[in-house]
């Protein structure tokens, strides 16, 4: 079986050439509806985006789960991720990725009092409601 550390090079690698494809089909449509002094900081935005991609920080296994860590993208939010994998038939499969909290920044604390966005974690995973 493929290791979690290959699996999450093999995704982030999938991801940017998925964003590649992306660009590539929406370069013409950009040019022709964007003005041209805001496509210029927009393509700026998004080459920087392209000339740091995400990478792996951390793997932790726990039986037979694990967590990843990602970097963030320099002046991009989120900061950080982390991914959530169990096993599966074909190796392994991201059950739930969550950002680094916004508003405490990961500390999971804000002024000294527990973060209610992550509720002390430091992490939010964005599909998941607030109460």
């Amino acid at each position: 079986m493929q290791s979690v550390r290959e699996f999450m090079e093999f995704y982030l690698q999938a991801k940017v050439e998925l964003g590649q494809n992306q660009r590539r089909l929406t370069e013409a449509f950009e040019r022709k509806v964007l003005d041209p002094e805001y496509l210029k900081l927009y393509l700026e935005r998004r080459n920087r985006r392209e000339e740091n991609p995400e990478a792996v920080v951390t793997v932790e296994l726990s039986g037979d789960t694990a967590r990843v860590v990602t970097t963030g993208r320099p002046r991009s939010i989120p900061k950080q991720q982390r991914y959530h994998l169990r096993p599966s038939a074909n190796g392994w499969q991201i059950h739930e990725i969550e950002w680094e909290c916004l508003l405490c920044a990961g500390t999971g604390a804000l002024n000294g009092i527990k973060c209610g966005t992550c509720r002390g974690t430091g992490w939010k995973d964005p599909l998941t409601p607030d109460d």
